[in-house]
């Protein structure tokens, strides 16, 4: 069953978890390490799931706890070259993607689309099926992008 839990949305921070068959992503990581351990066992997200942390860019609403959290969980940050050159995570396993191209994270296939945003190199978010409705929904209230995410049958 494919599960999305927005942990956090809006100028305070944004963190979204796309879950299915045991298996997660994080879309950003805009609040602290704490609220998002805080948030994920509230939604009874399993921080064992998470494969890795996607970054749509470099504004702190989007990254402030990222690095904290990727090396909580022992998770890669995976974001296009420019936006990390913009960042100061720390000790961190990053995994560069080019955003012409689609990549697999587990079961889950992402698409960086560009969108246009007052950042390095903007990535948009989104996905198929149940998950587009809710990627599409955060966007129309963020005017953020994100990363098109399906899940692999």
């Amino acid at each position: 069953m494919l599960e999305v839990h927005v942990l956090a949305s809006g100028s305070d921070g944004n963190c979204t978890v796309i879950e299915s068959d045991g298996e997660a992503i994080m879309i950003d990581a805009g609040i602290s390490c704490r609220k998002i351990l805080k948030q994920m066992e509230q939604e009874g997200v399993d921080k064992e799931c998470i494969k890795a942390i996607l970054l749509t860019h470099e504004h702190s609403d989007h990254v402030s706890g990222a690095g904290a959290t990727a090396r909580k969980l022992g998770v890669p940050i995976m974001c296009n070259q420019p936006t990390f050159n913009e960042l100061s995570l720390g000790n961190v396993d990053f995994v560069p993607f080019d955003p012409s191209r689609s990549f697999d994270v587990g079961q889950f296939h992402v698409t960086p689309l560009p969108t246009m945003h007052n950042a390095v190199q903007p990535q948009r978010p989104e996905a198929q099926h149940t998950v587009a409705v809710a990627q599409y929904s955060d966007l129309i209230h963020t005017h953020h992008a994100a990363f098109p995410v399906w899940r692999r049958h």
